[in-house]
């Protein structure tokens, strides 16, 4: 009699789910679906050689009046946060700082203003993140994770609970913890939801590295439903107090972690937690879609407070070099202390131009499948703070370990801000498989096995090897951009052309390969990097030449400097694999090469003058 009940309970959650779907947004998602890959994701459209008429253009705001505005709330944030990181006791410390948060209305800047929000653009909100990048990379963290948990409330939760919740949200009042993620995973989680006669689950599972968990007053739990034939994931909204005798929540110790010491981070334990289908928030489905966005969706806001973080290393590194000798000259005299800061310099141009042109893409409701471009947002905001921490121990020296100076703090905080992103290996695979998939999905090319299968251990024959290295225009997007850009608008368009062809051969020949191999993967993830790189930085120069910006000259000087290194990564690493596939396909054996060192225990050879053979 029990199953039965409980398995009539599971089948009345999963029709009550099913019927939470509005009629308008399935309207607008089969809208979206049948629009051209070109025209829902830039990375994608680029991969399949397709442009799409918008990809040149760099998004701006409408007015003066408006940026000028969103500057003035900024500076007055700004001195706000000063002001309050200036306390030096720590419990009135962070009393200011959540006082100056409420009193700038920091948390209600994404929300919409019928939740009592600002409904700030995404141009806002990185500029947002830079400033407080600037100011402390532990603030960055606790706000974005507001932030994140507004965003997913606002788009997956019922009006029920977007009008219970969000207005909170909005003005501080609520703390809402995200506990998403069982051994740093949020789809193969532990916590499961078991249900009960009564009509009500209870939670159980234990959660790692909450953000803030002590000062939750709910939680947002991913857990395992047991439905009638299948176990499903479902996100829950929880109260951290639950009623006497109706199970317990364990809130853990914080963490001890070396930078970012303002925020804390937890482990919390749910020992039968009742839930109700009252606490989902959202569908089954939703919930996919909801680990997702809580993966890629705020990337483009953590890259923004890494430029704030590295123009403040690279203001701080310049006063340096100013001020300091070393013999009769100063630092700043030293070629190489001169290619050193350059270099981060160089390197921040691309990010910063990515973050502030996908945003802007974003504020104009264009080319809203995304993902890989946060991806690659995510994975150019790691590279720069790796340089960060490099060139402050080279102009710096032995003051970057001192403690008497303020470098120690920041490379622990930077490096504290890095481990809390996906592992390279899962940024570059969820760089990689989605561009694979929609190639395939999307390839308008038979991808006829048969017609490309010989005795040749090569992918190309000698014509298709010739039209490979001189591909002919079809694009012209020099068309589109400042005549002094056109040789790498050339660059762009002949690269989208081998990227393509490349693709449409291994696909056919190592589709096995290309879903498993790390190094392809890397290299497709960089080859993708460079194009998107491209675009944005050559759509950013030609606003700045016509505009007539004081930097105009500037920018088009370091879009030539960057788009040439781009252009000559993508193209060797289009050589690099058409070459590594026709080495694998004379030796296989090369594909198992990354598990020599794991399954030797080490490292596998012998010493170089070893004569006991």
């Amino acid at each position: 009699m029990r199953r039965i009940i409980v398995i009539n309970q599971a089948r009345f959650l999963s029709r009550s789910l099913a019927r939470r779907a509005e009629p308008e947004l399935e309207k607008q998602k089969v809208e979206e679906e049948t629009l051209p890959i070109e025209k829902k994701s830039i990375v994608r459209g680029l991969a399949l050689n397709r442009v799409d008429d918008n990809y040149l253009v760099f998004p701006d705001y409408d007015d003066d009046a408006e940026l000028e505005h969103v500057r003035n709330y900024l500076g007055k944030l700004g001195d706000s946060i000063d002001s309050a990181l200036k306390v030096k006791d720590e419990s009135k410390r962070k009393s200011a700082i959540n006082e100056c948060l409420k009193a700038n209305s920091v948390n209600a800047l994404g929300i919409s203003t019928l939740f009592g929000g600002l409904n700030a653009s995404k141009k806002d909100q990185v500029q947002l993140n830079e400033l407080i990048g600037a100011k402390d990379l532990a603030l960055t963290v606790r706000i974005n994770n507001d932030h994140l948990v507004a965003q997913l409330i606002q788009n997956y939760g019922t009006i029920e609970q977007k009008e219970k919740f969000l207005p909170l949200l909005a003005s501080g009042e609520v703390n809402i913890a995200l506990c998403f993620l069982d051994d740093n995973n949020a789809t193969s989680t532990n916590t499961k939801v078991v249900l009960e006669p009564t009509k009500k689950g209870l939670l159980n599972g234990k959660k790692q590295n909450v953000i803030e968990a002590e000062k939750a007053d709910y939680f947002l739990v991913v857990a395992r439903t047991q439905l009638v034939t299948s176990q499903e994931l479902y996100c829950y909204i929880i109260p951290n107090k639950t009623e006497v005798g109706y199970g317990k929540i364990i809130v853990g110790e914080a963490k001890k972690t070396q930078g970012i010491n303002n925020v804390q981070f937890n482990d919390v334990t749910f020992v039968d937690v009742p839930v109700s289908l009252e606490d989902v928030c959202g569908t089954m489905v939703e919930t996919h879609d909801m680990i997702n966005d809580y993966a890629t969706s705020n990337r483009v806001n953590h890259a923004a407070a890494a430029i704030g973080c590295v123009k403040k290393v690279i203001a701080n590194l310049v006063e340096l070099s100013h001020k300091k000798r070393v013999g009769n000259n100063l630092l700043a005299n030293n070629p190489s202390i001169q290619a050193t800061i350059n270099k981060l310099s160089m390197d921040l141009f691309p990010l910063e131009t990515l973050v502030y042109y996908l945003a802007g893409m974003a504020d104009e409701s264009l080319y809203k499948l995304n993902d890989v471009e946060n991806m690659i947002c995510q994975r150019m905001a790691n590279k720069v703070l790796r340089q960060a921490i490099l060139t402050i121990s080279e102009v710096a020296g032995l003051e970057a370990v001192d403690t008497d100076f303020g470098y120690a703090k920041l490379i622990k905080d930077i490096t504290s801000v890095m481990s809390l992103s996906l592992p390279e290996l899962t940024i570059v695979r969820a760089i990689a498989l989605p561009t694979i998939d929609s190639y395939v999905m999307n390839s308008k090319k038979a991808l006829n096995k048969s017609k490309f299968v010989t005795l040749k251990n090569t992918l190309f024959n000698p014509t298709e090897n010739q039209d490979f290295k001189d591909p002919k225009a079809i694009h012209f997007l020099a068309e589109r951009a400042d005549p002094e850009l056109e040789p790498f608008c050339r660059d762009l368009e002949l690269s989208t052309y081998r990227l393509e062809r490349l693709l449409e051969k291994v696909c056919v020949k190592h589709a096995v390969e290309l879903k498993t191999d790390y190094y392809t993967q890397v290299a497709l993830a960089d080859i993708l990097e460079a194009q998107l790189g491209m675009v944005a930085t050559i759509a950013r120069a030609t606003r700045a030449a016509a505009i007539g910006l004081k930097s105009g000259i500037a920018q088009l000087g370091w879009t030539m400097n960057y788009c040439y290194h781009a252009q000559r990564t993508a193209e060797n690493n289009c050589d690099v694999l058409r070459e590594y596939y026709e080495l694998v396909a004379s030796n296989p054996s090369i594909l198992q090469q990354g598990k020599l060192v794991l399954n030797a225990n080490g490292y596998p050879l012998e010493s170089p003058i070893e004569r006991n053979w």
